[in-house]
């Protein structure tokens, strides 16, 4: 090897490392370990519904009688992203809790991402038509699991009956690719990037224009919507809470902007995500819990 193409190679690798070192907040924390946090207790119960590749992988556990509180995870994540909430003994109490893999993601799919908000919501048609309960289900999304609950909210009107939206990327105008994003898509430099970040990187870029056609229909959602974001996130800006407010002008939100609090909400703050459920619970009438916190 001449030392003009080592040097190239040397720099890629440095370059790949630094993008790594960059785009790695973006990755969520570790994972919750289910079983840890359901010792003692029932275990949750493992699943798959819909068919052929659009197969969704689902955890579920709480109260069998109660309406369907359905946890969508961002990009990358898998089922576990909101273990907190799905775990939480109030919420078991009130509602069926379940947490699904997105399409693309842990045991859904082939692996490989399916870059469509629209797509991934349709496929959870299937989890809602699992759950024909007499009382609409409450949606949760974090991250891009946000805009895919609020495409869901947006063509099952009759099954949704509220959305929480969590650091939820919807605003179309604040998806600007990044300088590190884009040398990260160089064939030199993206053998070094982590394949989870690929996939999510694929699963973004399209993300814009797929998010103006989701304001059209935000536009004339009469949902209840629950939006909480933390003031300092610097992965998904607080700014995306000011379009809700813009843009549910059907049903105008019930926004809640964290101080001092950052994307990972779901594990640095579950209890915000518990109450804005609980909040969404009520106002459906579901009788509140027995259980003690």
């Amino acid at each position: 090897m001449n030392r003009r193409r080592l040097g190239i190679v040397s720099l890629a690798g440095v370059v790949g490392l630094g993008c790594i070192a960059v785009l790695a907040p973006g990755c969520a924390p570790k994972p919750v370990d289910l079983a840890q946090r359901f010792a003692g207790r029932p275990a949750p119960l493992m699943g798959h519904v819909g068919a052929g590749t659009e197969r969704i992988h689902y955890a579920e556990a709480g109260n069998p009688a109660g309406p369907l509180v359905l946890l969508i995870h961002g990009t990358p994540g898998d089922l576990r992203s909101l273990a907190e909430v799905f775990s939480d003994r109030g919420l078991a109490d009130r509602a069926t809790l379940v947490a699904v893999d997105r399409l693309g993601w842990g045991l859904s799919g082939d692996a490989s991402p399916v870059a469509s908000v629209e797509r991934q919501a349709e496929a959870l048609r299937a989890i809602l038509a699992a759950h024909p309960g007499p009382r609409a289900a409450v949606v949760v999304g974090h991250s891009y699991g946000g805009p895919v609950a609020a495409w869901l909210a947006a063509t099952e009107p009759a099954r949704v009956g509220a959305v929480v939206l969590v650091s939820a990327s919807i605003d179309p105008g604040e998806e600007r690719t990044t300088w590190y994003q884009s040398v990260s898509r160089w064939r030199i430099v993206r053998w070094a990037v982590p394949r989870a970040l690929r996939k999510a990187d694929t699963e973004i870029r399209p993300l814009p224009d797929q998010l103006t056609a989701l304001g059209t229909r935000l536009a004339t959602l009469r949902t209840p919507v629950y939006v909480l974001h933390g003031k300092t996130d610097k992965l998904v800006p607080v700014a995306n809470a000011d379009y809700a407010r813009r843009v549910l002008v059907q049903s105008p939100p019930n926004v809640e902007i964290i101080p001092g609090q950052g994307h990972f909400i779901p594990w640095e703050n579950p209890a915000r995500i518990i109450s804005a459920v609980n909040r969404a619970l009520d106002a459906l009438g579901v009788p509140p819990a027995s259980l003690s916190p």
